[in-house]
């Protein structure tokens, strides 16, 4: 009996603890031994231009003209004639094409250095024009602790917060850790992951954390117990179909 009933006890749990058996959905999990960096502490506020953006720009003469009506006039989108804003999209050469002064060269560029490099170009044209860019489709996406409730977050100020950013998601679902919440950041190739805790109000530290376009902030989910007892159902039916079988077995066993 007790040879027939170790290899099933062994099959059986050997199953059970594999990372694939249970919670199938969960996402971003990481190996046990996996040492998450510290959390950034410094305001990084320069945000640098990267292709795919759609960006914005206005205009203006040294007599605070604004200047960007009159080089978009009698194009689609035009600025102040119905309403629309016209935007400008960074191409994947890095280049982005503008009325007046063409096609330049504004990938990795901080703001600042994309706003002085379209000043000197307008300048041979207007006298000490003033430039000013926008990103618009600066954003992250947040996962905020239950199926269905991911959020897309504009980020719409410059120095939006890790708090912000789940507030604006609707806060982190009562099916969330508040004590396991990730942040991914950077190529998903090779990305880096930090773990914080939001549980106690000295994890609000870290929340104040500024976030950056195209971070990934994920809420690790707590199964609810009906969620435990769908997953688990099955697993104990095979158990105990392979229960019964080793009991025939063994009952077969002894009447020979």
């Amino acid at each position: 009996m007790r040879r027939i009933y170790i290899p099933l006890l062994i099959l059986v749990l050997g199953t059970l603890s594999s990372c694939k058996t249970f919670y199938p959905s969960v996402m971003l999990k990481t190996p046990r031994d996996y040492e998450f960096p510290p959390v950034p502490t410094n305001v990084d506020s320069q945000y640098t231009v990267g292709i795919n953006d759609e960006l914005s720009l206005e205009l203006y003469a040294n007599d605070g003209i604004r200047m960007i009506d009159v080089i978009n006039s009698g194009e689609k989108g035009q600025q102040g004639s119905n309403g629309e804003t016209l935007t400008y999209p960074v191409e994947y050469d890095g280049t982005v094409k503008f009325p007046v002064i063409g096609r330049i060269r504004l990938a990795g560029l901080t703001m600042r250095a994309a706003e002085d490099t379209i000043q000197k170009l307008f300048a041979r044209v207007y006298n000490d024009p003033f430039a000013r860019l926008k990103v618009l489709n600066k954003q992250v996406i947040v996962f905020p602790g239950s199926g269905g409730a991911a959020r897309v977050v504009r980020l719409t100020e410059p120095n939006t917060t890790l708090v912000e950013a789940l507030a604006e998601a609707g806060g982190i679902t009562k099916d969330g850790k508040a004590y396991r919440v990730k942040l991914v950041r950077g190529s998903y190739d090779n990305p880096q992951v930090y773990l914080i805790n939001l549980r106690t109000l000295q994890g609000l530290k870290d929340g104040d954390l500024v976030l950056q376009p195209n971070d990934l902030i994920y809420v690790e989910h707590r199964p609810s117990s009906r969620e435990a007892m769908t997953e688990v159902m099955p697993w104990l039916a095979s158990f105990t179909s392979l229960l019964g079988l080793g009991l025939t077995i063994y009952t077969l066993t002894k009447i020979k």
